[in-house]
């Protein structure tokens, strides 16, 4: 039994109450289960594979299971919202006379709701003009082809950290759209809905710890994991459901205010992104999601069974409430999403990834790769060797073997590389692991850094199962695989010829020199491996997919 099929047994498999995981998750007719399915996946993921261990983020949740768990932190948490309400308003007030440009037209075009992340809130070059300046780097492209016909205005979800905090002013002040925090839209019925879930997920919550036949589903690979997993629902019952509840009825709320057209989202797997293509389907509004990312067989963002997804498109318990297209890079993703995610045919859409389109614009601009070097101020001689992080994704102690691995190869090599530590935009931008190994002293670049520039402009990429792997792929660049886990590699990238991996630290430097000396056996596989993941590299990726959200809003 694999993670997919353990967790699909967890969450259908009848209870002793003669209800299954997904029935004792459903709240007014919707299962909540499917906000938390992908987070709880890697939960089960990271837990497995570190055989029942503990980590620091569940230390983290139970101290906020605690904290709003409760009648009075119920009370603290509608404070909060009240505050995050007023700061909302606050920005829009302060901020309106110089964006008075960016309000949305009294004219009657269709408006287009925007989702962002923090995460893909960075420095981009602009796909009309090659101006950098910050936006949404995965819906940038397709946004500026619209924007003549179509009028887009952007939210996003507080995401109680410090950052987030700079992040909305810095997307009010220079956005080129308009925008507002999701939390304007919150309403006190959100607040009272939330209160009335958190009694009744307590309540369902509380009939899984004696339930004998929960506890025997919770056998993986005769490791019990009753103990981790009752306390990470835990936090999931007591916290991320009833606050799913509350986004789905804010969303509503933005929802009747602006009347969109049609909803623009990635990561459609996320718990605040579910709640919005449930409030949209509630109100009949299509909802578009683009793949944002590398969908392999063990994605559980996209993999699913035939009983989780409705044919008909039903958001009703026990189904998976999913968009009403689902816009990927390639054949390849769309023939996962159909025969092993389950997805409806008509639901899946091939349309180029939109964030290649800045491809052909870059290699205009910078005539050769030391005119970017240059310009991105990295020395030009050395050979540079970009690794992508995922540090938030990994357990403590694989982070420090990559790391001990990374350094000692460069230590031991025979020639001087530049090694560039590229954060991904979710994790600590400190980077204060990278920094505590004195051996090495490598350029980090944090969120800012625009990920394509850095690509074109190294000799090897390395990292463990990022989408940066497949993007130095259509870049021509060889790819390391990093994967010192024990586990079988997450991306297929090295079974299709276009990477090498590596599984133990005393391989990686033998791999670093071979592929600086010659990559012809990679260079061999890339046009076949390009053409399945990323249909054309035409730079009209964002007009298709500008074309799908018009045809979306025609038929409505």
């Amino acid at each position: 039994m694999d993670q997919i099929e353990f967790q699909e047994n967890l969450i259908w498999k009848n209870l002793g109450s003669e209800k299954c995981l997904l029935e004792l998750t459903t709240f007014e007719g919707i299962s909540y289960w499917w906000n938390i399915d992908y987070l709880f996946y890697n939960f089960i993921r990271l837990t497995t594979e570190s055989r029942g261990a503990k980590f620091s983020i569940t230390k983290r949740n139970a101290f906020t299971t605690k904290l709003f768990g409760s009648r009075v932190g119920i009370i603290i948490f509608l404070l909060l919202e009240i505050s995050l309400f007023l700061y909302g308003r606050l920005l829009d007030l302060i901020i309106k006379p110089v964006r008075r440009n960016k309000r949305l037209s009294p004219k009657k075009v269709p408006k287009i709701l925007v989702i962002s992340s923090d995460a893909a809130w960075v420095a981009t070059p602009s796909y009309m003009t090659g101006v950098v300046r910050k936006s949404d780097s995965l819906k940038d492209s397709v946004m500026e082809v619209l924007r003549d016909k179509v009028e887009f205005f952007g939210t996003s979800s507080f995401r109680y950290r410090k950052s987030s905090f700079k992040i909305a002013i810095e997307r009010s002040l220079s956005w080129d759209y308009s925008y507002h925090l999701l939390n304007v839209y919150w309403t006190p019925r959100s607040w009272l809905k939330q209160k009335r879930a958190l009694y009744f997920f307590k309540n369902q919550w509380q009939s899984l710890i004696d339930d004998p036949k929960f506890r025997d589903l919770c056998y993986f690979d005769n490791i019990d994991l009753f103990e981790p997993i009752i306390n990470e629902l835990k936090y999931y019952f007591f916290f991320l459901l009833p606050l799913s509840v509350s986004w789905m009825e804010t969303f509503s709320s933005l929802i009747n205010r602006m009347n969109p057209s049609l909803a623009f989202i990635s990561n459609e797997s996320g718990h605040s992104e579910k709640s919005l293509v449930i409030a949209a389907k509630k109100q009949h509004v299509p909802a578009l999601a683009m793949q944002h990312g590398i969908i392999v067989p063990t994605n559980r963002g996209y993999i699913y069974s035939t009983k989780d997804i409705s044919p008909n498109g039903s958001i009703q318990a026990p189904y998976n409430p999913i968009s009403d297209k689902v816009a990927v890079f390639g054949t390849k993703y769309e023939d996962l999403l159909i025969n092993q995610g389950h997805f409806p045919k008509s639901c899946v859409v091939v349309t180029g990834n939109p964030k290649f389109d800045k491809l052909l614009q870059m290699v205009k601009k910078f005539k050769d790769r030391q005119h970017l070097r240059r310009w991105l101020n990295i020395p030009a001689k050395k050979p540079i060797l970009l690794w992508t992080t995922q540090t938030h994704w990994l357990s403590l102690e694989e982070n420090l073997k990559n790391i001990d691995a990374v350094y000692t190869a460069i230590d031991e090599l025979n020639v001087e590389v530049n090694l560039i530590v590229k954060l991904h935009p979710n994790e600590d931008q400190q980077a204060p692991l990278y920094r505590g190994d004195s051996r090495i002293d490598p350029i980090i670049m944090g969120r800012d850094a625009e990920i394509l520039q850095l690509i074109y402009a190294s000799d090897i990429l390395l990292t463990k199962h990022s989408m940066t792997a497949t993007e130095a792929v259509a870049l021509n660049k060889p790819v390391i695989i990093l994967n010192l886990s024990g586990m079988p590699d997450v991306i297929d990238c090295v079974q299709e010829g276009v990477a090498v991996g590596v599984y133990t630290k005393e391989d990686l430097k033998d791999a670093i020199m071979s592929l600086l000396h010659d990559d012809s056996s990679l260079a061999s596989n890339r046009p076949n491996y390009i053409d399945s993941n990323f249909y054309l590299i035409d730079g009209k990726s964002s007009k298709r997919m500008a074309q799908l959200m018009l045809s979306m809003i025609s038929t409505e």
